[in-house]
């Protein structure tokens, strides 16, 4: 189900296990870590990797990191003002398709946010955001 919605937003399908929870969050896994000590919570064995909505998949930081370099689509370059000011938990007007995309600055996927296609909107959890970066 979830590559599915990896390869309509992205492009992308990953040979991963994915454990959705019953409130919608999505976590990551190898098979292996799948298969070992099934009663443990999957917090405990799993990697937070995104948030079904009812539009889409919208990926973690770290999620944008593990399918950003395989993304084929909705992978938005932005500069590093623009950079600086998404880690610090601004959104940004830019044009760009609509729907979730992935924020790259030079090599790096820094986030996924939604866009309107004029505006994307931040998805950067409060405490990950960096708030004495200088721009």
């Amino acid at each position: 189900m979830i590559n599915r919605y990896l390869k309509k937003q992205f492009g992308v399908e990953l040979d991963y296990r994915f454990v959705i929870t019953g409130k919608g969050r999505v976590w990551i896994m190898n098979e292996d870590v799948y298969d070992y000590e099934m009663n443990a919570p999957v917090v405990s064995k799993g990697l937070y990797f995104g948030f079904l909505e009812k539009d889409g998949l919208r990926l973690s930081v770290d999620g944008s990191q593990i399918v950003g370099p395989k993304a084929k689509k909705n992978v938005v370059e932005v500069n590093e003002k623009e950079a600086k000011e998404w880690l610090r938990g601004f959104s940004l007007e830019k044009q760009c398709q609509k729907g979730y995309v992935l924020l790259k600055y030079g090599r790096d996927f820094i986030g996924c946010g939604k866009s309107n296609g004029k505006i994307i909107w931040n998805t950067v959890p409060k405490e990950r955001r960096i708030r004495n970066l200088k721009i």
